[in-house]
């Protein structure tokens, strides 16, 4: 075996370790394991410089590295898109493509992020990360129909309450309100404590819906300070409250 190749597969198995290890306590310190991957990696890519599954491998440590910081660095996901573009050159991997789109969309480069992710999905049809991700790049630039196609052909094959509440963002967004209920209302029922489909709910029944109704924008607005007592827009909410309540009384 390539010694470079032995120190790669020490730093995904590492690099495995850290993703179970985030699972089961999210807000726990990893790093001192993250520095012992990464120089795994960087040691047996030094052996081994055109083993493009390492690349990939290393390209993914630092790429999810930062998914699980929640810490989006431009200059650490430029690091990870290196390491995939080499990857591309010396592997023929199926997924690379998809990598390399969400790194791209994570850059805000949403152009070269939809002909990463199109080249996956002619390999893959049926990828729904993939979907959703086609779906968020459309999102980003405003072209909202093809954004609900993409994410409705992903919720064909996996129900998500958070591509639900997308999807009624993009019909709102194009006006069209009716339309942005239903899928609204099936985040609802997914996820409960989903926070901000309650005030994109309460903005339909209150002020958006040619037939409003204005008790279930209060109880959505409320919900939504329940699940989001922090939220900056605290004192706006409390005014459309008093507002809709108001409303309410006057037409009952």
């Amino acid at each position: 075996m390539n010694a470079g190749s032995y120190y790669i597969k020490q730093g995904r198995q590492i690099s495995d370790q850290i993703e179970a290890m985030h699972a089961a306590v999210p807000l726990g310190d990893f790093t001192p394991q993250k520095e012992m991957a990464r120089d795994y990696f960087t040691r047996g890519l030094e052996l081994f410089p055109v083993y493009g599954w390492g690349h990939y491998q290393y390209g993914r440590f630092l790429y999810y590295s930062i998914v699980l910081e929640e810490d989006f660095q431009e200059k650490a996901l430029q690091e990870a898109l290196e390491q995939y573009k080499i990857c591309k050159q010396n592997f023929d991997n199926i997924d690379i493509h998809k990598e390399m789109g969400i790194t791209y969309y994570y850059l805000e480069e949403y152009e070269k992020a939809k002909e990463y992710l199109y080249n996956h999905l002619k390999l893959v049809a049926g990828d729904v990360t993939t979907l959703q991700m086609l779906g968020h790049c459309h999102f980003e630039v405003e072209e909202f129909e093809d954004a609900i196609e993409y994410y409705s052909r992903s919720l064909e094959l996996k129900e998500d309450a958070n591509i639900y509440n997308y999807i009624g963002v993009a019909y709102s967004h194009m006006r069209d309100f009716e339309n942005a209920l239903e899928p609204f209302e099936r985040a609802v029922e997914l996820d409960p404590n989903l926070a901000p489909v309650y005030e994109n709910l309460a903005a339909l029944y209150g002020y958006r819906l040619e037939e409003k109704d204005y008790q279930k924008a209060v109880e959505c607005y409320q919900k939504y300070l329940i699940l989001e007592p922090d939220t900056p827009d605290k004192r706006v909410i409390e005014r459309r409250i008093r507002y809709l309540n108001h409303r309410a009384e006057q037409v009952s």
